[in-house]
């Protein structure tokens, strides 16, 4: 019985009385957090791309994901490649960094920066080296 007591007193206070139902405090601040962080988040999505080597241009995807800690990930494809995956992905301050790796193919060592709506950058495969770029698609439905 005393046990009972206790517990009683515990949960509703000395008084008898119901403890006050606890008060939810109202803050904006996770909501900008979370804006700020989605809004810094300019990789994300499916990029339309174009491989410039020698006379050559090779159209490619690349689909990135951003996680919070900048970390990179995500696929690639080209007729020439195959299907790939981004892996050591590095996104901050606007430039990229990662290697794609294929399974028929030599993995390319890719690194890029964000020009206004477009990405460009240099990539290294197979002992040569060219330029790319790339343009963001609209998701499909």
């Amino acid at each position: 019985m005393y046990a009972m007591s206790a517990l009683v007193v515990f949960l509703f206070g000395f008084s008898g009385a119901p403890a006050p139902a606890a008060r939810t405090i109202q803050s904006d601040k996770p909501a900008v957090a979370q804006t700020a962080r989605n809004d810094a988040d300019q990789i994300s999505g499916h990029w339309a791309v174009t491989f410039k080597v020698e006379d050559m241009s090779v159209p490619a995807e690349f689909t990135f994901q951003l996680a919070r800690d900048g970390q990179l990930t995500g696929t690639v494809y080209s007729e020439h490649t195959g299907p790939g995956t981004i892996h050591d992905g590095k996104w901050a301050d606007g430039k990229l960094s990662c290697t794609m790796v294929f399974a028929a193919h030599e993995s390319i060592l890719v690194t890029g920066k964000l020009d206004g709506e477009r990405l460009t950058g240099e990539f290294a495969t197979e002992g040569r080296k060219g330029a790319w770029e790339a343009t963001r698609e609209a998701p499909k439905n």
